[in-house]
């Protein structure tokens, strides 16, 4: 049911009733049917250049402790280890 509801709309996607009836019963074929239509993107967006998801996460953490004003010994201790 969750293919239904967010490919339903697609060009090529079977029919479906109400979104929860219908719609593609073989997940392989769906599978197979979008790899075949897929395209090459010429473009790129990186809301951080030059960072990896860990570098997002531990920005994050960061930030969070730099906020905190509660943070034991051995959470401050971890805290710094960020650095």
């Amino acid at each position: 049911m969750g293919l239904n509801l967010v490919f339903s709309n697609g060009v090529g996607y079977p029919r479906t009733n109400w979104l929860a009836f219908g719609g593609s019963k073989d997940e392989q074929k769906f599978k197979y049917f979008l790899r075949r239509h897929q395209l090459p993107t010429e473009v790129w967006y990186n809301a951080y250049p030059g960072l990896s998801a860990f570098d997002l996460k531990r920005n994050i953490l960061i930030r969070d402790g730099i906020e905190r004003n509660d943070m034991s010994d051995a959470e401050i201790r971890e805290w710094m280890a960020l650095f």
